[in-house]
């Protein structure tokens, strides 16, 4: 299974054979060793809708940020390409914007006040710390 550079063992052959509880013996690859573990089994089938909405709403909900996002990023792009400077496209859109820095290796600007966790909790028009 390659997951971005990293390929991992494909241990399917394994799980099929395994009951829970059960540890699989040592993997070894040239960059780490790996072990694993059945924590619970699912029926083999579709699932029912029930079982499926949490699942199917967060990847619906995830797509449509994730073209919202795009669209965010191609419109700043386009201000940028412009002639905007950052400050400016970022004011254009109601985009929080912070200059930092310079930043050097023996000192750190110390955020007085964390970031929201996901986009849509910044109130629009409003800059960060």
């Amino acid at each position: 299974m390659q997951l971005g550079l990293l390929t991992l063992p494909d241990a399917g052959g394994w799980a099929a054979q395994a009951k829970v509880g059960q540890i699989s013996s040592i993997i070894e690859t040239p960059f780490a060793m790996y072990l694993f573990r059945i924590d619970s089994v699912q029926p083999a089938g579709v699932p029912s809708l029930a079982q499926a909405k949490d699942t199917v709403t967060e990847a619906v909900r995830g797509e449509k940020k994730r073209v919202e996002a795009r669209k965010l990023g191609q419109q700043l792009v386009k201000q940028l390409d412009g002639g905007a400077t950052l400050a400016q496209a970022a004011a254009a859109m109601k985009l929080p914007h912070e200059v930092y820095g310079p930043f050097a290796r023996l000192s750190s600007r110390s955020v007085t006040r964390p970031s929201p966790a996901r986009l849509s909790d910044w109130p629009r028009g409003s800059t960060a710390a």
